[in-house]
């Protein structure tokens, strides 16, 4: 997992010219989707314009800089209708406060918790003086958004970070096939390999399409690595 906020202050370089376009000044998160989908190089205010640059543009951002496509540009975030609702929502979750469904005040909304791909797969929770106390839940735990409050289920929060990698299925599904033996590997949305089987080796494995097992099955195809011989 990483931290939402160690984005805020990075430059922003276009890795066609190495020109650094802005600063990450905050994050535009859709908050219904769950995900960041902008960097504001400004948030806006008396006499300035929010200013953003799309998520889709990011190549590489866990490290000193954020590097984006070539070809990239700052966009008035008023002009892309998406950006604009997300701005009138007035929704910045840092601060806000977080409320169980117990109805007792869990503290507040400390940090935003994102995979690779910026996805917002929890969040951190502080409480108590200097805000030192901290507790955790995933996106899954969480009942309802607001710019007012966070609305969390209380028997989703953690006292610590372990054991709260969310499961992120593999795309792959590995079969054996009837009768040979063969070990195959199927692209499956959604799919994980049987947790009791070991993942094959690259070298050991024979990758076919949905279009080819179908094939198989029904006999049009002969299996791969199966002999002829009855």
């Amino acid at each position: 997992m990483y931290k939402a906020g160690e984005l805020v202050k990075k430059s922003i370089v276009r890795v066609d010219t190495g020109n650094i376009i802005g600063s990450v000044a905050d994050l535009l998160v859709d908050h219904a989707a769950g995900r960041i989908v902008g960097l504001l190089t400004n948030t806006g205010g008396l006499f300035r314009e929010a200013t953003v640059v799309e998520w889709a543009q990011v190549l590489v951002w866990a490290g000193d800089v954020i590097l984006v496509k070539a070809g990239c540009e700052v966009l008035r975030a008023n002009a892309i209708p998406h950006f604009h609702s997300i701005l009138e929502k007035k929704i910045h979750l840092t601060g806000t406060a977080a409320i169980g469904r117990s109805g007792n005040k869990l503290g507040t909304i400390g940090e935003l918790l994102l995979d690779e791909t910026g996805l917002i797969v929890g969040y951190v929770i502080t409480r108590g003086v200097l805000k030192g106390e901290r507790q955790y839940v995933l996106s899954a735990g969480v009942a309802g958004i607001g710019s007012d409050a966070v609305v969390i289920y209380d028997e989703a929060l953690r006292d610590t970070l372990e054991g709260l990698e969310p499961n992120i299925p593999d795309p792959k599904l590995t079969m054996v096939m009837p009768l040979t033996g063969t070990r195959v590997s199927v692209e499956v949305p959604a799919s994980t390999p049987t947790p009791s089987e070991p993942k094959p080796s690259p070298a050991d494995v024979q990758r076919l399409s949905s279009d080819e097992i179908d094939a198989i099955l029904r006999g049009d195809q002969p299996i791969p690595g199966a002999s002829s011989e009855h």
